[in-house]
């Protein structure tokens, strides 16, 4: 039975009906069912006990014309639809009231038929939404004066048990329509919740993707200018050395194939450290320890990544080209910038210099500044590479980091 149910309510929906619109014709198709059954089985019982025959066969052709309805959804003509059966049914409610009088109350039937208007139009029809809650509180207002001074004018002849049957049959639909107006309300409520949890847990994803998790949360608190500065950061870039060469011989999905596999293992490596991934160009690799929360143990941390690189290289792509790392430690700025595909970014000396330090380094080799070699001398073993002309700063003594320190 409600497998039947919900292919009568999916009536008029396709594989390409957007879900907006999917939704407005499933609650039009429902909404018809469902006042079909509670009319149509009132009706019965008006007419098994013999009341106002003439006003049973009114709702009689009130229920067919409502179910062909549907045939108009089935062919697209939707606003038709939705129009045609709230116009049928504040009709239908107005002319049994007005007809039968105050004593069933049949006039209260136009409070849900009201609040029905409010759901089965789509924003770009609220306007005839509109249209018609005014007209059927207006009818509903004008029945309660009506009522104040005249009686009905197909006046009910049945016993006083009878009658009161009758009227809490109509509340009994009351009943039934109120608790399946909200429950919809209720159960469309939880999805729109559900849905708006999801895609803000989607958003936070993909945020913490782009930005560290502080910064991410400084920028959803509102706040305009990203901007830090840090006095002790550890700086590293890694360059893939021949890479260029190794993929002009792949084809595209395989050179994008082997360096994504290569920077997730460095990914992998980073977040075990509790470090930062700035951003990668090209083949190049920029990572930072020490921000965006300050961590004195940050440069310690580089050093162990930049040897895991070296290790990762080695073991599993040395057939095909080396990693060239350079390491500088000092102080940067820190901030974001862009309005789109905005980007966590450092800037400053430190930053040129740990650079300098990756491209006049050797392929195989961790490249590090003197202040890396003095910081970090009793932990480490480093190997000095004598003088060497840094462009922008003259000679400069560098050493190589060779491992740690037993």
């Amino acid at each position: 039975m409600s497998g039947i149910f919900s292919r009568v309510t999916h009536i008029g929906v396709h594989a390409s009906t957007p879900p907006l619109d999917a939704k407005y014709i499933v609650l039009l198709n429902s909404s018809i069912l469902v006042v079909f059954a509670i009319s149509f089985s009132s009706n019965l019982g008006t007419i098994a006990m013999g009341l106002n025959t003439p006003l049973a066969y009114i709702s009689l052709g009130y229920q067919g014309s409502i179910l062909m309805l549907i045939l108009l959804v089935a062919l697209g003509r939707l606003t038709m639809a939705r129009s045609l059966f709230v116009l049928l049914s504040i009709l239908f409610v107005a002319t049994n009231a007005f007809l039968e009088g105050k004593d069933i109350a049949f006039h209260l039937y136009m409070l849900p038929v009201i609040l029905l208007s409010y759901f089965l139009f789509p924003p770009k029809e609220q306007n005839i939404a509109i249209a018609f809650v005014v007209a059927g509180l207006a009818i509903f207002t004008g029945l309660e004066f009506w009522f104040l001074n005249h009686d009905s004018i197909l006046p009910i002849e049945a016993p006083e048990a009878v009658i009161r049957t009758s009227k809490m049959t109509i509340y009994v639909g009351l009943g039934v329509m109120v608790a399946g107006f909200g429950y919809y309300i209720r159960s469309t409520y939880l999805r729109a919740e559900e849905s708006l949890e999801a895609e803000r847990t989607r958003s936070d994803a993909l945020l913490l993707n782009i930005l560290p998790a502080e910064i991410a949360a400084r920028l959803k608190n509102r706040e305009t200018y990203i901007a830090d500065r840090f006095d002790e950061a550890a700086i590293l870039f890694a360059d893939l050395v021949n890479f260029t060469v190794v993929a002009d011989r792949l084809p595209p999905e395989s050179v994008v194939a082997l360096l994504n596999e290569i920077f997730s293992e460095f990914d992998d490596a980073i977040a075990a450290l509790g470090l930062e991934k700035i951003k990668t160009v090209g083949d190049a690799y920029f990572v930072a320890g020490g921000l965006p929360a300050e961590d004195p143990d940050g440069l310690r941390k580089i050093a162990e990544l930049a040897i895991t690189m070296q290790s990762i290289m080695r073991q599993k792509y040395s057939d095909q080209f080396q990693i060239r790392i350079g390491i500088h430690f000092g102080p940067v700025v820190a901030g974001v910038i862009g309005k789109n595909k905005f980007v966590y970014d450092l800037w400053g000396d430190s930053v040129n210099l740990a650079s300098r330090m990756e491209s006049h380094g050797i392929p195989g080799e961790i490249q590090v500044s003197p202040v890396v070699r003095e910081v970090l001398g009793n932990r480490f073993q480093f190997e000095s590479r004598g003088s060497l002309e840094i462009k922008g700063k003259g000679a400069m003594e560098t050493f190589l980091l060779k491992g740690r320190l037993d």
